[in-house]
């Protein structure tokens, strides 16, 4: 399906008039199905880096190199809630596209 520009058209006082669809050249229509090829190849990583955002909000990495630096008696000692995030943030990052 056709790809069109939209141009708007002006009357002899610079008042739009309307809008003028004006069909994409090959080249137009080559650059933009390389454009839409190239953002769906990135969507997953697009993904992942918004969920690593996220899962980086609710544990910081300095808070998580803390943890992997104690312990096991300090480990033990984290909050269950806390240890579930780091993991899962580990998780999620092993998952990367």
């Amino acid at each position: 399906m056709p790809r069109f520009h939209a141009q708007s058209t002006f009357d002899e006082n610079g008042v739009q008039t309307g809008v003028e669809e004006i069909p994409f050249t090959a080249e137009e229509e080559t650059a933009m199905d390389q454009q839409e090829a190239d953002a769906a190849a990135n969507l997953p990583m697009k993904v992942w880096e918004r969920e690593m955002e996220t899962l980086e909000n609710a544990v910081p990495s300095w808070g998580e190199d803390l943890f992997d630096g104690m312990s096991s008696t300090q480990q033990s000692k984290v909050s269950q809630e806390t240890k579930d995030k780091i993991a899962a943030k580990k998780a999620h990052r092993s998952q990367r596209p």
